[in-house]
């Protein structure tokens, strides 16, 4: 299944969020700067996510992002849907009933079956990602990361939170 490019970063800022204390925040740019994305592009992710009200930001020049709820409360499901929107990948356009067949007089069921098996695909991708929460990938995240990199990313963050 072809997901939105900004999936990813979106779901890896979402973890950096997830991993910082609870209350203190991250700068757009900080946090772009921490996987080397384009800041226009970060800003766009941001933007996307306030929107759906899984983070909320502070103005000002000390300002920055936080979760805006706990990350057990969010799915990753919340974060896809977030940046590609709810409406499913495959649009049936009905071709069944051109050429030859268009002139049919029988009846068409209202769906056809390649149309409803892509539904069934389609939920099924969204019950996965359902299922999981940034909590739960975070944790995941946690127990597959070399200890290196684990202390990188802490002394990342002991330069970069903000109150």
């Amino acid at each position: 299944m072809k997901t939105n490019s900004s999936i990813e970063p979106a779901l890896h800022i979402m973890l950096l969020l997830a991993a910082a204390p609870v209350g203190r925040e991250l700068a757009a740019n900080d946090l772009a700067d921490f996987h080397e994305l384009r800041r226009s592009t970060l800003a766009k992710v941001l933007q996307q996510l306030a929107a759906a009200g899984l983070v909320v930001g502070s103005a000002g020049r000390y300002g920055g992002y936080r979760l805006a709820r706990s990350s057990a409360q969010i799915s990753v499901y919340q974060v896809a849907a977030a940046i590609e929107g709810v409406e499913p990948s495959f649009h049936c356009h009905e071709i069944r009933r051109n050429g030859p067949c268009a002139g049919a007089k029988g009846d068409y069921s209202p769906r056809c079956a390649i149309a409803q098996t892509m539904d069934m695909a389609t939920l099924a991708w969204r019950s996965a990602l359902e299922k999981v929460s940034i909590a739960d990938l975070l944790h995941t995240t946690g127990e597959t990361t070399a200890p290196a990199i684990q202390k990188e990313t802490e002394d990342w963050f002991a330069d970069h939170l903000r109150n």
